[in-house]
């Protein structure tokens, strides 16, 4: 395109700093302080940039150049089957919540493969990449080591992700990038690269995720062999005196620093040890291990979705239907279903089915071509950021076969960056001519792109904000505060009607039960197989005295999760008001199998039996609530009228 190289470099360095920025962004006082504003930083200053970018040859006379790349199209035609998910997905919200990024990153690839064309600019992304890494490693560093508290972690050290696997995650996929700067900056940097790239494998032992482990092992075994297989053809994989220093003392710093930790010496080397025994018990009793029962329930949505899928972000309104399809998975429960399935691959292949799946085998296999065009290219610096880039591209890969990154903000991203690299390198990259006309009208519909997404952004933003109060009065169970804070959440974010979920319960609470009713049922029309949310629109049937909807409701819990305490002890409660003693002590007996430290259930347990002649079972149960409850009076009485 013919811009100023003023301009262009300008453009480069700010798209780097944008990128640079990113871990760093937070919103304390958000529900997802971390994920959600960082997406929304990316998204907007990559449409910013883009639209910067397409826009500027408005007073041009001449014809503009863009570089096209084989990439481009099974990207764009991947992109298109994800909008066609639209049109089939339960909840129609996340298929356009995930694609808005996932556009981005796309956007963030074009803006690559355009800007960043020669090593030099190459650089200027490189570094702000390692540098970034570098940064989240240092606070997760100092988070282990000295008990750093001034960003919130739900598991430590998690550094500015709230979730040490996700920053470990992030870390990991920088690494490539202090690679190939070690290998382009031979004489300036010789000695800090090796530092940085110790500092960042320190925080990834002490983070402990195994899968970035896995992938560490994996670029530095295809940074061997990538070494070694060019040496002879390329002298910039002949180390200088100053970079095998370099190495000695990187080595030297990460050896030491592992060793150090949680108060105890050679923490590190236990971290690993402990780990490494884990994931052998693990193989050995695969039952045990959660992901294989996620992963092959997975499959079996798959299978009943296999031509379109269920849908780009449906994935956890599916998987209660799907949770002991095939290996009961043990962590399903009340309070936790899952909403991703630890393997992006299987999750892609269950949420966009084969088409999908085709879309991307095609995509992987330009790439695959890109790549064997930049590796016979005779220019060195491009042969080493290409072998650099597929380490990258190859470590995502790893990783998303273990976890969850095309859910977070930042991993889509440096993989679209490398990809853009990959794709900037390569000789199959030609710049052809365009109409301005063209250009500016790609450029209007990218600053649609760039409203859309603020309006969407801050939507979230403010719709979590609201949430993460509403969490905070419904625990201290405030509820008049708590349904003017819900109702400020579900008309900022209408579209998201979960939210509706969490306002029902409150006005359940403070008995205002049409409301409630009204709630659940539009929650349930996105998320129809939400246990809680149908337990809760159950109980609401019950309470307005419409018993026969309560028990419909609420056996379509029990369907879908056996062991749902709350969904039988209310069908207990309704069969007790029928007066069906016998449905009513088989409902109960099944809560406090579900819930055994449950006191409640066991006296409701103890009353069905008592009144269905049952005496010797009532008993029991009534000894085991008064147990966990010694100074309940109700239940003493039970007792004594035993004893009389």
């Amino acid at each position: 395109m013919p811009q100023s190289n003023n301009a262009v470099s300008l453009l480069c360095r700010g798209f780097a700093l944008a990128i640079f920025i990113a871990p760093f962004v937070l919103l304390p006082s958000l529900s997802e302080f971390a994920n959600l504003p960082q997406a929304a930083w990316l998204q907007l200053t990559t449409f910013v940039s883009l639209s910067i970018f397409l826009l500027s040859s408005y007073r041009k006379k001449e014809e503009a150049t863009i570089r096209t790349s084989p990439l481009l199209l099974p990207m764009a035609t991947l992109l298109l089957w994800c909008f066609v998910g639209l049109s089939y997905a339960v909840n129609p919200y996340e298929v356009i919540k995930r694609l808005l990024h996932l556009l981005a990153a796309g956007a963030a690839f074009f803006l690559v493969l355009q800007l960043y064309t020669s090593t030099a600019k190459a650089k200027i992304l490189l570094w702000a990449m390692a540098l970034s890494g570098l940064g989240v490693a240092l606070i997760g560093i100092a988070q282990h080591l000295f008990g750093l508290s001034l960003i919130p972690q739900i598991a430590p050290p998690s550094a500015t992700f709230a979730n040490k696997n996700m920053a470990a995650h992030f870390v990991v996929l920088t690494i490539p990038a202090g690679m190939i700067l070690f290998l382009l900056e031979r004489k300036k940097f010789a000695y800090l690269l090796p530092m940085i790239l110790a500092l960042q494998t320190t925080y990834l032992i002490y983070a402990q995720t195994r899968a970035s482990w896995l992938a560490l092992c994996v670029e530095l075994a295809f940074f061997a062999f990538f070494f070694l297989r060019f040496r002879k053809r390329n002298s910039l994989l002949h180390l200088s005196s100053r970079q095998k220093k370099g190495l000695v003392i990187g080595l030297l710093m990460f050896a030491g620093l592992i060793s150090l930790g949680n108060g105890a010496s050679f923490s590190g080397y236990k971290n690993i040890t402990s780990r490494i025994t884990q994931s052998q018990a693990y193989a050995k009793e695969p039952g045990r291990q959660v992901r294989f029962a996620l992963w092959l329930n997975t499959l079996a949505m798959a299978k009943d979705h296999l031509v379109l899928g269920v849908g780009l972000g449906n994935f956890k309104n599916h998987y209660a239907l799907y949770h002991d399809a095939v290996l009961k998975d043990q962590s399903f429960s009340v309070k936790r279903q899952a909403v991703d399935s630890h393997n992006d691959l299987l999750q892609g292949l269950a949420e966009l089915g084969l088409v999908g799946l085709g879309l991307l085998s095609w995509l992987c296999l330009q790439t695959l071509g890109a790549v064997r065009f930049c590796l016979q290219d005779v220019r060195q610096e491009q042969q080493i950021i290409t072998g650099c880039a597929v380490i990258g591209l190859t470590s995502f890969l790893v990783v998303a076969m273990f976890s969850f990154p095309m859910a977070c903000s930042l991993p889509p991203f440096v993989a679209a960056l490398y990809l853009g690299l990959l794709a900037a390198n390569s000789s199959q990259t030609k710049a052809v001519p365009l109409p301005n006309t063209k250009t500016i009208g790609y450029g209007v519909i990218v600053v649609g792109l760039l409203l859309f997404a603020a309006s969407m952004n801050y939507k979230e933003l403010r719709g979590d904000h609201f949430l993460a109060r509403f969490i905070n009065l419904e625990n201290e169970e405030k509820w008049p505060e708590a349904i003017m804070v819900g109702q400020k959440m579900v008309k900022t974010h209408p579209l998201r009607h979960q939210l509706l979920t969490y306002l029902g319960r409150a006005y359940m609470k403070s008995g205002n039960l049409a409301r409630a009713e009204k709630s659940f049922q539009i929650s349930l029309k996105t998320d129809p197989a939400d246990i809680n949310t149908i337990a809760n629109l159950g109980a609401v049937y019950s309470m307005t005295g419409r018993e026969n909807e309560g028990i419909k409701v609420l056996e379509r819990v029990v369907e879908i999760y056996p062991e749902h305490w709350g969904a039988l002890n209310n069908l207990g409660n309704i069969w007790m008001k029928k007066r069906e003693y016998g449905k009513a002590e088989t409902a109960f007996e099944k809560a406090a199998g579900a819930a055994p430290k449950n006191h409640l259930l066991w006296y409701n347990l103890g009353k069905a039996a008592l009144k269905n002649g049952d005496t010797e079972k009532a008993r029991y149960a009534f000894n085991r609530s008064i147990e966990m409850e010694p100074e309940w009076t109700v239940v003493k009485e039970m007792i004594n009228q035993f004893s009389q």
